[in-house]
């Protein structure tokens, strides 16, 4: 979503994204999404904590609240305690020295029950101590019910509890509506020149082209006027005797021939069907009569497998055929003036390891001199 957003600003502002800013970008989002992605997973955790510490929070003060109230409600018995024994401290000092001094003392009336003082159904006064056995009198009538004491004051105000956690989150609002497109900003600055591209790899040779057209013949040419009888030369000197005017061979491939690729190697044709004289040795083929020859050789090559051929004339190359594998054949003609010791040989080249040379030959012979 990120990465369209940043294309279409991009197509409005009528900026160019490079490839390389555009996997820049994508990897910023990827890292983008990595951050939301773990900040929703803490917030996750962080929710369930929260939790947890509402929960302790509520244990806690429901623990406070009731140690409060069961400190107030001890202070306030503890309290009314020591009131009521103060409060009746005369009468025991009475009853005390009346002891002391031997006087019997007659049959006393109940004492006033002590006042009651309550938190919610009061507590009851204490106990008038009992009197030894020898003084003690008849047992008087029950005295009455003494009246509801009043209303204990009302406590101190308790401590301010400890503050809750933030809820969760509300709900997204509603989609707002798209504002106006900004202002274009200004144009960046030129940046870095990128480093320079190491040297790529040569490619592969490419196939040979497929053979052109045959042109169209020519017009005939106008036929010249005669020529005037010249006048008879003299008669020449016996000359020694010239060589057979029939020299050449055609030699071919006696077996299948395999060959390492991207290296030329010499094709040594090793069967000789023909020869005049003895100018063929060993797939090279060495004039013994000066003039102008023609020269052809046919390849056929194993599938797969693309071998360029070359007529080699005393090293250098005057004759090419290139043949493939998808059509399997090819020959070639070329005409060629030799003088007496130039060699003529095949050189091939295959564009793959393994290749296979079948039912190929090379033919030579003397055209005229």
């Amino acid at each position: 979503m990120l990465v369209l957003v940043a294309l279409c600003l991009s197509a409005v502002t009528g900026q160019v994204t490079s490839e390389t800013d555009f996997q820049s970008l994508q990897h910023q989002v990827v890292s983008l999404q990595d951050i939301v992605q773990h900040l929703v997973t803490e917030l996750v955790g962080l929710r369930q904590e929260h939790r947890e510490l509402e929960d302790k929070s509520q244990t806690l003060w429901e623990e406070v609240t009731s140690i409060r109230k069961h400190s107030t409600r001890k202070t306030l018995q503890d309290d009314f305690r020591n009131q009521e024994i103060v409060a009746g401290e005369p009468e025991r000092r009475s009853y005390t020295n009346a002891i002391i001094e031997g006087q019997k003392w007659s049959k006393c009336d109940t004492g006033a029950r002590g006042l009651i003082f309550k938190e919610e159904t009061g507590v009851r006064g204490p106990i008038r101590p009992k009197r030894d056995s020898d003084a003690q009198g008849p047992k008087g009538d029950t005295g009455a019910r003494g009246s509801k004491g009043d209303t204990g004051a009302r406590g101190p105000k308790g401590d301010s509890g400890i503050p809750g956690f933030n809820g969760d989150d509300g709900f997204d609002g509603s989609k707002g509506q798209k504002g106006d497109m900004g202002i274009q900003g200004p144009k960046g600055d030129t940046g870095l020149p990128g480093l320079k591209g190491g040297v790529g790899l040569p490619g592969l040779k490419g196939d040979a082209g497929l053979p052109g057209l045959k042109g169209d013949a020519g017009l005939p040419g106008l036929k010249g006027d005669a020529g005037h009888d010249g006048a008879t030369g003299a008669k020449g000197e016996p000359g020694p005797n010239a060589p057979a005017s029939n020299a050449g061979f055609s030699a071919r491939l006696s077996h299948q021939l395999k060959i390492l690729g991207w290296i030329p190697h010499k094709l040594t044709f090793d069967q000789v069907d023909i020869i005049h004289g003895n100018d063929y040795r060993s797939g090279v083929f060495i004039c013994d009569v000066s003039g102008t020859y023609v020269v052809t050789w046919a390849l056929e090559v194993g599938a797969r497998a693309t071998v360029n051929s070359s007529l080699m004339k005393n090293g250098s190359e005057i004759g090419r055929l290139t043949v493939t594998g998808l059509i399997g054949t090819g020959s070639q003609v070329v005409l060629v003036t030799l003088e007496v010791d130039d060699r003529l040989h095949i050189s091939a080249t295959p564009n793959l390891p393994g290749a296979t040379i079948n039912n190929s030959s090379f033919t030579a012979f003397l055209l005229y001199k």
